[in-house]
């Protein structure tokens, strides 16, 4: 596969997790996580595939991408505040959508590297 198909793919899947974050419940929430989670899987098989970056950030990135899809818990709290395994990560889900749906690319990978940190840990680690 591909770098430009990879990108092509995270394209498509940050466009469903949008549209997935617009209702803000959390069966809804739930959903776009687990969408991102498998977008985001693109990302390590891109630095794999277009750089010379190798295992060490390939498995960083998945341990905090099982979080996204695979949560301990996933809540909605006093209806617009999103916690993941006890985590308030409204922000940073509010700020992916709003740099995506305004076409800000430098900031959106900020603040998926922002949601990514601060979920790293928390959850269930589940080896590559």
């Amino acid at each position: 596969m591909s770098c430009a198909i990879n990108y092509e793919n995270v394209i498509i899947g940050l466009e469903s997790f949008v549209k997935d974050m617009d209702n803000f419940k959390t069966k809804s929430i739930k959903k776009a996580l687990k969408g991102l989670s498998v977008t985001l899987q693109e990302i390590p098989n891109t630095l794999t595939e277009c750089s010379n970056q190798g295992q060490r950030d390939y498995l960083r990135m998945h341990h905090a991408i099982k979080a996204l899809e695979f949560p301990t818990t996933a809540e909605v709290f006093d209806k617009k505040f999103f916690a993941l395994n006890g985590i308030d990560i409204t922000f940073e889900l509010k700020s992916i959508v709003e740099s995506f749906t305004k076409g800000k690319m430098f900031d959106l990978g900020f603040n998926i590297g922002a949601l990514l940190a601060k979920i790293s840990g928390s959850g269930i680690i589940i080896s590559a």
